[in-house]
C-alpha cells in the first residue's frame, strides 16, 4: 500500500470552534486519532491524516472524468 498525507484545511473565522472540537472528541471516541494543528493569521484547523492516522485509513481511488 501507498504511504500519503492529507491535510484537511478547515476555515474556521466566524465559526463555533467548540463544535469542531466535539466532532475531534466523537472520532477520538471511536478510536481514530490524527495531528491536528491551527493556523492563526488564517485562522483555520488542520487535520493531518499521515502517518498519525490510527483506527481508520486513507484510500485513494483513481477517478476519470468525475467517475470511479
Amino acid at each position: 500500500m501507498q504511504e500519503c498525507e492529507v491535510r484537511i484545511e478547515i476555515p474556521m473565522k466566524g465559526k463555533d470552534m467548540n463544535k469542531l472540537f466535539e466532532a475531534e472528541k466523537l472520532l477520538r471516541a471511536l478510536g481514530v486519532n490524527f495531528d491536528t494543528g491551527f493556523a492563526i493569521p488564517e485562522q483555520r484547523r488542520d487535520w493531518q491524516f499521515d502517518w498519525s492516522l490510527k483506527g481508520a485509513k486513507v484510500i485513494f481511488k483513481r477517478m476519470k472524468n468525475g467517475e470511479e
